[in-house]
This record gives C-alpha cells, sequence and structure tokens, in this order.
C-alpha cells in the first residue's frame, strides 16, 4: 500500500507519519509509521490480520503537524 502527502506544503524528504487504520466495522489497526521520500512516498505493509478486498480508511498523521482528516 501506497502513501502520499496531500498537503499544501511539500514536507522535509525525512517527514515521518503514524498511520492508524480504520475499518468499515470501526475495528482499529496500528500500520506502524512510514518515512516519506523527496517525491512525498512511502510506503508500509499490511498485516496478514487486514485480509485482500477488506475497506479500510487510512490516517496518516505526521509527527510534527497537528491532526487533519479527509473524506473520500
Amino acid at each position: 500500500m501506497a502513501a502520499r502527502s496531500a498537503g499544501a506544503s511539500p514536507r522535509r524528504p525525512d517527514a515521518r507519519a503514524a498511520l492508524p487504520a480504520f475499518t468499515a466495522g470501526g475495528r482499529v489497526t496500528d500500520l506502524g509509521s512510514v518515512s516519506f521520500d523527496q517525491a512525498q512516498r512511502g510506503s508500509v505493509t499490511l498485516p496478514e490480520a487486514i485480509k485482500a478486498g477488506t475497506r479500510l480508511k487510512v490516517a496518516v498523521v505526521f509527527d510534527d503537524t497537528p491532526l487533519m482528516a479527509t473524506a473520500r
């Protein structure tokens, strides 16, 4: 699963973020943290507990930024 920073301003290449995932049933799974590269991309491996085809929302909580939410 790839994550991309959608912020208006570019982040430092070494930006880190926590990644909680929320399933449709309300279960929260901590996906750990991710680092972003100069293209503002990062990746994370989903745990085996999250089966293929599971619908979920992933929050990206940057270490140095207040919590923000977007809807998709």
